[in-house]
């Protein structure tokens, strides 16, 4: 019997400028991270510019996004786990939250405005 697979939008913060998280209203709830769910796991995160994804164990937000001319693309990740972590990843690389492994998936509409970073739970 094949897995069914469900998309999932949850309530989000913002990240103001002075990188302090605060809570959205109502009027902007359309504007939401997605989350794919296996078996009730979250296995995949879609982050948006200036939004915050959450899994069971941690919340994300993208940094920023480096492309430059003929160089690969980094992207530069912060996880709120057990305290706060920075990471500067390539697409393909992983890294710990908690006692998961996740990877930087690939990065969609990246010449648009409107990117998304799609990180996959590895473990």
């Amino acid at each position: 019997m094949a897995r069914e697979k469900s998309t999932c939008v949850i309530r989000t913060t913002l990240i103001t400028p002075r990188n302090r998280l605060r809570p959205i209203n109502s009027e902007t709830v359309s504007r939401t991270a997605s989350l794919r769910w296996d078996n009730n796991m979250i296995n995949e995160i879609r982050l948006r510019p200036r939004r915050t994804g959450g899994s069971d164990n941690a919340r994300f937000a993208v940094i920023h996004l480096y492309d430059p001319p003929g160089e690969p693309l980094t992207v530069r990740l912060v996880v709120a786990a057990d305290g706060e972590q920075k990471y500067t990843l390539g697409v393909g690389d992983t890294f710990p939250v908690r006692e998961e492994t996740w990877s930087l998936d690939r990065v969609e509409n990246l010449e648009s405005e409107d990117w998304v970073v799609i990180l996959r739970k590895v473990s």
